[in-house]
């Protein structure tokens, strides 16, 4: 069956912070950290050392998803492509000293704005990631490009692909695309499982970006595994990111019903709190 998959729950830093991080502890459950503006804003790094020193005393890992909201790594625009790096390079404060698992960033490729400068954004993205990568490459830590608003595989692959060696993959978020694109799954499947290290899971109906739990919505999970599994993807990580509280710990019983992967076992408990 291979190795074991590692499992994470998405929870924004704040959150975290004051709500969430003995309920994880305690249930033995990873979080997938959001430094979003705000939390980079407020909180420096070294300030927030107590909250994984816990984690890491308890045998908790996390990842890092990096700050998303209007940032444009490609934009045409070199004061909006300085303000996305500065961004970054805040979140790599928190990488440098907390060593995550993984991390996570949004391309922002919006086809609806992107469309007619397609190569030019193309361009810019690449200059934008490869600096990125270099950075985390310093430190050995891995990291995979998300899709959102892309409405085929050939949006992001182009882009990961000009990368090469710098170690990005794709994190494959089945919830935006189902949302999103009108491309069936399978093709985004056979284009994509090479390049495909770390998968995101929500649902919804198909119509907007709801952040349901597992079998909820309409997405495909049972085709998804069945032909990641079949192509042999190399996928390390797994983020369940419903958005409802309750939902979390009965998607992670929804995911092991389906996944051919080898899952960690968890404490089999009602909710977080």
């Amino acid at each position: 069956m291979g190795p074991e998959i590692e499992l994470f729950v998405a929870v924004p830093f704040g959150l975290l912070r004051e709500r969430y991080l003995e309920p994880l502890i305690k249930k033995g459950l990873n979080p997938e950290i959001g430094l979003d503006p705000k939390t980079l804003d407020l909180y420096t790094a070294d300030s927030q050392r107590e909250i994984f020193e816990r984690l890491k005393a308890t045998g908790i890992t996390h990842t890092f998803h990096f700050p998303f909201v209007d940032m444009d790594p490609g934009s045409p625009d070199r004061l909006i492509r300085e303000a996305t790096k500065k961004r970054f390079e805040m979140a790599l404060d928190w990488v440098r000293r907390f060593f995550p698992r993984m991390v996570v960033v949004h391309t922002g490729y919006f086809p609806l704005a992107h469309g007619e400068i397609r190569e030019e954004w193309l361009s810019s993205a690449v200059d934008t990631f490869t600096w990125l990568g270099e950075n985390l490459s310093k430190y050995s830590i891995p990291w995979a490009l998300e899709n959102v608003f892309e409405r085929g595989p050939e949006e992001i692959l182009p882009l990961v692909e000009k990368l090469g060696g710098l170690g990005g993959g794709i994190c494959l978020d089945v919830g935006h695309l189902t949302a999103f694109s009108s491309t069936p799954l399978i093709l985004w499947l056979r284009e994509l499982s090479a390049h495909i290290v770390h998968l995101h899971l929500h649902d919804n109906r198909g119509h907007r970006d709801e952040h349901l739990g597992l079998g909820h919505g309409k997405v495909e999970f049972e085709t998804l595994f069945e032909i990641l599994k079949e192509r042999n993807a190399p996928i390390h990580t797994i983020t369940i990111e419903p958005h409802l509280e309750e939902m979390v710990l009965t998607s992670l019983e929804h995911l092991k019903s389906l996944c051919p992967y080898k899952l960690p076992k968890s404490k089999s408990t009602k909710s977080l709190m």
